[in-house]
């Protein structure tokens, strides 16, 4: 018996083409397979229920029993097939190739429909970016987003458990299933649009003839016909509305990631009561607040609040843009504040640094990766100097501090701060990995202000001959360019000077194909090397000069 795994010719791109025929619908059927190019099916010896298992989930079905459709004039190619049942191919499975079939026949399956995952709406969405929303702090914002303007209309699309997205025939879609579609896409409401509204997908409809009863959380619990080819003449469409917005907030947590919940309903905010609360839940509303994750904190004494239960028995999906969108109820009978729901987020990730305001000096701007897209400069909070060195790492630098402010600049003040209560042991490579806040308020209401160090110079050289050329040095064990904006006479003559000659001057000329490893330096012509001048080693303009 051979496997993939083991040879004997079978890969599992060879064994990728598989089809149901002979059966009444499209999820049941003889199973054929190609292999090497020749068609043919599987012996029924020892075909059994995991066997059938891995074959309708090769095709994108669910379940699988094995079943008998008659004999096929193709002949078996393989035999004897004996999967685990987790396999997502046969070919993954073990079998035998080329041994003759005891007359079984050919083996057959009858799958289940497939589930479905997610939907979308589709339409001709603004491949231009939004603006992104600036948050106050520890409270959302209005729903927005980065990228296009989510929808509240247009054509239905599905993802099905096989990984295939398509859209829906309109054949029998009405209101009740149109509820539902909007329900799954984390929207409100939900009206039927006939006549392929929003036009025809270029790929054929997934699913036809659904017919729901209006109150499912899925489309899966609905009826429907799966067929890979319908014929359809228009693809459904829906009209959703937008569930109003609901802010929210975390309170009296261990950090500003975390603590009980709030919500405002009405312009009065007040605490939530955990019955029927779950981690679906709480991911709304860490998405809400521009965070990751979403977990629900039960039995934490939260301490003392003026605020009172305000909502119970909430009841989400996850797939939800506000927390006004699941269900719930106003009156939470038997709810105290021993019974306040607390949620867990997950701040999200740091994906860059810069330094404004100065070259080495300055304030760093972090860019927060995130549900919501969000950058903008640190809160001076708690900073302290193991947190400006990775910082300034990250930066591009080699090791940095905290500078004392008295008072954010003006083209610093209007920015929103998004991160606060840094924490760093000093010794991390970027700040995703320290302890931080991004939804707290700025006690202090400065930004961080650090300077600094750049990296040292290893090396230095001219390029293309002993007196005149191009200068380079040697940084972070890289060899590039120096940035030519405002290198002068003082700063070739150190240059010059480091390479054991005397004078200096810019030539001019250029080289546009190294990237520059340090740029602004300032020389007072003095220094006995570029070491000694102050320079910015995060660079990478394409602008360079010759100097001798």
């Amino acid at each position: 018996m051979t496997s993939a795994a083991e040879g004997g010719g079978v890969t599992v791109a060879s064994v990728a083409s598989m089809r149901l025929v002979g059966g009444k619908t499209d999820l049941e059927g003889r199973v054929q397979i190609t292999i090497g190019g020749k068609d043919g099916t599987i012996c029924a010896d020892g075909w059994d229920a995991k066997d059938a298992q891995v074959a309708c989930r090769q095709l994108g079905l669910t379940g699988g029993t094995p079943a008998s459709f008659g004999s096929d004039s193709l002949p078996a190619l393989v035999s004897n097939v004996a999967c685990k049942g987790n396999e997502s191919r046969l070919a993954s499975c073990k079998y035998d190739i080329g041994k003759p079939c005891s007359g079984s026949g050919a083996a057959g399956v009858k799958c289940q429909k497939p589930a479905v995952i997610s939907v979308r709406l589709r339409f001709q969405e603004s491949p231009f970016p939004l603006p992104s929303p600036s948050l106050q702090p520890g409270i959302s914002p209005a729903p927005c987003c980065s990228g296009p303007l989510p929808i509240p209309e247009g054509r239905v699309e599905v993802l099905l458990s096989g990984g295939q997205y398509g859209p829906v025939c309109d054949r029998g879609f009405g209101t009740k299933e149109a509820q539902v579609v909007c329900r799954m896409a984390g929207k409100t409401g939900g009206r039927a649009i006939m006549g392929g509204a929003f036009g025809n997908a270029l790929q054929p409809a997934v699913l036809d003839q659904l017919v729901c009863a209006g109150f499912e959380n899925n489309l899966t619990s609905c009826n429907y016909v799966y067929t890979p080819e319908p014929r359809c003449n228009s693809h459904a469409a829906v009209e959703c509305e937008q569930p109003p917005p609901m802010a929210v907030r975390l309170r009296n947590g261990k950090n500003g990631n975390e603590g009980r919940l709030e919500v405002e309903i009405g312009g009065t905010w007040s605490t939530v009561c955990q019955d029927l609360f779950t981690d679906a839940a709480a991911a709304v509303v860490c998405r809400k607040l521009g965070l990751n994750g979403g977990r629900t904190l039960r039995g934490v004494k939260w301490g003392a609040t003026g605020l009172g239960v305000g909502i119970s028995n909430v009841r989400c999906l996850g797939s939800e843009d506000e927390l006004s969108a699941c269900q719930f109820s106003t009156k939470p009978t038997g709810c105290t504040h021993a019974k306040d729901v607390g949620v867990a987020c997950k701040p999200p990730t740091v994906s860059s640094v810069s330094i404004i305001n100065g070259s080495t000096s300055g304030y760093p701007v972090v860019s927060l990766d995130g549900p919501i897209y969000r950058s903008g400069p640190i809160c001076s909070d708690g900073f302290k100097n193991s947190a400006a060195r990775v910082v300034c790492r990250m930066a591009g630098y080699a090791d940095g501090y905290v500078l004392p402010t008295t008072g954010d600049p003006a083209d610093v003040k209007p920015m929103t701060k998004v991160m606060n209560h840094v924490y760093c042991k000093g010794t991390e490579r970027d700040l995703t990995r320290c302890s931080y806040d991004a939804t707290t308020e700025c006690k202090s209401k400065r930004a961080v202000k650090v300077k600094c160090t750049a990296q040292p110079i290893q090396g230095i050289r001219l390029v293309g001959g002993a007196l005149k050329g191009l200068l380079q040095v040697k940084v972070r064990g890289q060899w590039g360019g120096i940035c030519s904006v405002g290198f002068g006479k003082q700063e070739a003559e150190v240059a010059c000077r480091q390479l054991g000659h005397s004078g200096g001057r810019v030539i001019g000329g250029g080289d546009s194909f190294h990237q520059a490893v340090i740029g602004d330096v300032v020389c007072a012509g003095t220094e006995a090397s570029l070491n000694a001048c102050e320079y910015d080693s995060d660079q990478s303009p394409n602008n360079f000069d010759e100097y001798r």
